[in-house]
């Protein structure tokens, strides 16, 4: 596979930084690309897969470290309860629900926060990635402290062994419960996870049978859990001899795990969805090939897979630089990493996000966001549009001693010091490379330019940076530039 080496004709630039900062993370302000065009090549894309080297800046939630006694150990409260008079028992079961909601609803917005202010935006990136391919979902009333510690799982596993994490989500209570698996009982198996498990986590469709899903399903009967604890339940485990991908024997949930990857599928099946999530939606089969070696080869560790992708010289071709549509979470967090951004109003985010066709923590099936081009059409094309006049206009928040928070403006000295700059060119210069570093200048320039040499009547006259009304031609040149077709893509 031939890697990347740059050259005076190719060289490690501001263009190429930015691209993967874009795509190993959600972006960043103008700085941060200076930052790894500064270290050079290795050293850049090492910082960031790397993060083990950097303090996580991220608090846990007070709510995950110190969870509800009815989310934390539902089984042992639900004993408790039990002999509540009917009406109080159904009152009881509302409130639990609401307090999941609650709780389901914090857990979104603490995920988004700290993918806007991460200093380890790979490994919240990496999170983002397992949660829409080992997907759980708050959808039918989900216990919300369950999917905050798979979220949690991802994360500690972001580039840890694929295998390793694989048994571990096996064994994931919120995971359990999603494709019914703490129901799986050798008496009346049940054959979600067990579809699933092969289908979109690790083998793809082709690689097995019928067959080998029903006795996967019984390999796996009497996993369960109680409370937030995996528990293998030996009564209602299935002890008679399986034949699974050819294999035959008395196998458990480990010995499935085990045997699907000896299978050399696993690896093509993960470094297409990888080089798909982070690189292109065309991949080309022998470059797949090449990275499932390097996949096999390191025992299905992830960073070396990874690590890979962003150093192959096809991540950084015209072919892939600036041809990926940004997904609603992309586009969202970017824009606030890019415009520096400390305080935002989350709630309203997160709406956004989820018009724009991806709802954070509900994926719509099993098989996560299919992503892509289809991200885009003319209902969330418009909700694109809207999400950046709320970023240019009211996207932070002050809150004043004792006061409500109230929107004001976002600032936007991160991309445009007008102390820094004299004329008009130079301003949209400026703006585009911060929010476009990826592209060449931008087609409607001569028209922005036009636009900040427009006075407040119409007339034209020099753009004058300390002009009253400079700073709203400013945010319009950049609610303009979010709103164009470029933006959309990185």
């Amino acid at each position: 596979m031939k890697t990347y080496s740059p050259t005076r004709r190719h060289p490690w630039d501001a263009r190429k930084a930015a691209h993967l900062l874009n795509r190993a993370g959600f972006g960043g302000p103008p700085a941060e690309v200076e930052r790894l065009v500064e270290m050079g090549f290795e050293k850049a894309v090492d910082s960031l897969l790397n993060f083990e080297a950097t303090p996580d800046n991220c608090s846990e939630p007070e709510w995950g470290v110190n969870p509800p006694e009815e989310l934390a150990w539902p089984d042992r409260y639900g004993a408790k309860v039990r002999n509540l008079a009917g009406k109080e028992r159904f009152d009881d079961g509302q409130r639990i629900q609401s307090l999941r909601n609650q709780i389901g609803q914090k857990l979104k917005e603490w995920w988004l926060d700290r993918m806007c202010r991460t200093n380890r935006p790979f490994q919240e990136k990496m999170t983002l990635f397992w949660h829409g391919h080992f997907v759980s979902s708050l959808a039918d009333g989900m216990n919300s402290y369950w999917l905050y510690r798979q979220i949690d799982l991802y994360r500690r596993f972001a580039t840890g062994n694929f295998k390793e994490m694989t048994l571990e989500v096996s064994r994931d209570p919120a995971m359990l419960r999603y494709l019914d698996n703490d129901r799986n009982i050798a008496r009346r198996p049940n054959e979600n996870y067990a579809r699933e498990l092969m289908e979109l986590f690790t083998l793809g469709i082709g690689n097995y049978t019928e067959q080998d899903i029903k006795e996967s399903a019984r390999a796996f009967s009497g996993w369960t859990r109680r409370d937030t604890r995996f528990v293998f339940d030996a009564v209602n485990h299935d002890y008679g001899t399986k034949t699974f991908l050819g294999r035959t024997g008395n196998f458990d949930g480990t010995d499935i795990v085990d045997i699907i990857f000896e299978q050399p599928a696993v690896a093509t099946f993960m470094a297409r969805k990888l080089w798909k999530f982070y690189a292109s939606q065309e991949p080309d089969k022998k470059l797949i090939e090449e990275l499932a070696h390097v996949f096999r080869n390191a025992n299905y560790e992830i960073k070396p897979l990874v690590r890979a992708i962003f150093t192959c010289d096809e991540f950084y071709s015209d072919r892939v630089i600036a041809a990926q549509v940004k997904g609603p979470l992309e586009l969202a967090v970017g824009a606030i990493r890019a415009l520096n951004i400390r305080e935002t109003r989350l709630p309203v985010v997160l709406s956004y996000t989820r018009q724009m066709g991806q709802d954070l923590l509900a994926p719509p099936n099993v098989k996560g966001w299919d992503g892509g081009p289809l991200w885009i059409n003319t209902t969330t094309l418009f909700v694109r549009y809207n999400f950046a006049r709320f970023v240019v206009n009211e996207g932070a928040i002050d809150t004043p001693a004792g006061g409500k928070p109230r929107p004001v403006p976002a600032k936007i000295d991160s991309i445009i010091d007008r102390s820094r700059i004299t004329t008009a060119e130079e301003a949209v210069d400026r703006i585009c490379r911060a929010l476009l570093p990826t592209q060449p200048l931008h087609p409607q320039r001569a028209e922005l330019v036009d636009y900040l040499h427009t006075g407040p009547t119409g007339e034209k006259e020099p753009f004058n940076p300390a002009a009253p009304d400079a700073e709203a031609r400013l945010r319009a040149v950049i609610y303009i530039i979010m709103s164009s077709p470029a933006y959309q893509v990185c």
